[in-house]
């Protein structure tokens, strides 16, 4: 079969995921993202994102959209990153996502400056995650969400000029960074 037939353009389209298992798939992509903050994580909590700031209105108003938002652990609770999650296996799409995060690296929550961290997960990634939701046998996963999200953070580090988002983002590495050696160890 040629590429570009009208049988391969036909086969393509069977192959192609349904609108309801592409949102299946980013639900899932969220909450691995969501649950590795939660519990492989020494201080952050994470949540799904309202309808407001993923619809980037509200506080964020016309920052982008974000799915995530991970917070300090303790009484103060003051939001930490913003997250933007997808699965995006179009590379288009992925290079307008990221272009997005480097537009705008930090997004306002709760009337407070946070970077924004950007995770692209691979099909297998989330559905070895859906089939087994113990992250325990996952360490990859949140090795790999956890370095994505530092690697965010090193981007925004170099964005701003602001001396206590520089120090809030140093610390939020270094606490990423002592998670995953607990991990890779």
């Amino acid at each position: 079969m040629r590429p570009g037939t009208m049988e391969d353009r036909y086969i393509q389209r069977l192959e192609k995921p349904s609108e309801a298992e592409i949102e299946e798939r980013a639900f899932l992509a969220e909450n691995l993202a969501i649950d590795i903050l939660n519990q492989k994580t020494s201080a952050l909590d994470a949540r799904l994102s309202t309808r407001e700031e993923d619809s980037g209105i509200a506080d964020i108003q016309t920052h982008p959209k974000i799915d995530a938002v991970s917070y300090l652990k303790g009484k103060t609770r003051k939001p930490a990153i913003a997250l933007q999650i997808t699965m995006a296996e179009d590379d288009r799409l992925l290079a307008e996502k990221m272009r997005e995060v480097a537009l705008r690296p930090f997004v306002s929550v709760e009337g407070k400056s946070i970077p924004k961290a950007f995770v692209a997960y691979k099909r297998n990634q989330v559905e070895t995650y859906s089939q087994d939701h113990d992250l325990a046998h996952h360490p990859e996963l949140a090795i790999y969400t956890l370095d994505r999200i530092i690697k965010s953070l090193q981007f925004s580090l170099t964005q701003t000029k602001n001396l206590q988002e520089q120090q809030a983002i140093k610390d939020l590495i270094q606490m990423l960074e002592d998670d995953k050696r607990k991990l890779i160890s």
